[in-house]
């Protein structure tokens, strides 16, 4: 597994996959000197002593897909712009990956470099020029080489578990605040996913397409009832504690 000690280890994606497979890399990461040593396969967080000990290609692997793939899966439909891209994100993709509209354009400042998307620049009158994105045959080749490596699931970091592993040393109030707050929170994204679930089964006929974005759609509807589930049985749990 997977754990990496720092508060923004997307500063570790991004600059992991700028760099050849087989160099060195230094990363200023807060008030830390973040690097990994290629040839020990481990990272080193210089000044603090601590390494943590991972596989070097699950590293690359699961820091290079981040968020490149993800745009190279939604520009496979069809062109976009930065901003429409940021659009499908918002409709279609922010129940399984989420990305500002920065992140995308910086992205996709790099996968053009990479030479994986082109744009055409349209001019607009009164506003700046538009930039179309497309796929090139690289970047089709990288998706494909990318969908045939296997999946690994997504270390978890939850702030809320830790609070229920500590609840036995804190006040039950502040616990219970939190979970009916967390809960309220995950009801609001599950609505927002049904609405999205009765646009779809409005289409009589579905294309092909939409069936796939609808699974991606209930699997995140599954992990927000599954969310609400789980605190509903806490609560249930503390309620039953305190009436003994």
């Amino acid at each position: 597994m997977l754990y990496i000690l720092s508060k923004e280890y997307t500063q570790i994606v991004e600059y992991v996959n700028s760099t050849p497979s087989n160099a060195p890399v230094s990363l200023p990461i807060a008030d830390e000197d973040l690097g990994y040593d290629t040839q020990n396969a481990k990272i080193q967080a210089y000044g603090t002593g601590h390494f943590i000990h991972f596989s070097l290609f699950y590293f690359r692997f699961f820091c290079h897909m981040a968020l490149s793939h993800t745009i190279l899966a939604v520009l496979s439909q069809q062109p976009y712009s930065g901003y429409d891209i940021s659009k499908r994100f918002e409709e279609s993709v922010s129940c399984y990956w989420q990305a500002s509209q920065q992140q995308i354009y910086r992205e996709l400042g790099k996968m053009e470099q990479q030479g994986w998307v082109v744009h055409e620049t349209l001019p607009q009158a009164g506003k700046p020029d538009k930039k179309i994105y497309s796929l090139t045959e690289a970047g089709k080749g990288e998706l494909v080489r990318w969908y045939a490596e296997p999946t690994e699931p997504t270390p978890i970091r939850e702030d809320l578990l830790v609070k229920v592993l500590a609840a036995p040393y804190v006040a039950d109030g502040l616990l219970l605040q939190e979970l009916h707050r967390r809960r309220q929170l995950h009801c609001e994204r599950l609505a927002n996913y049904q609405a999205m679930e009765a646009l779809y089964r409005a289409i009589a006929h579905p294309p092909r397409i939409e069936q796939f974005r609808y699974l991606t759609l209930r699997r995140g509807m599954r992990y927000e009832q599954d969310w609400i589930d789980w605190c509903d049985e806490v609560l249930d749990f503390l309620k039953t504690e305190r009436d003994l």
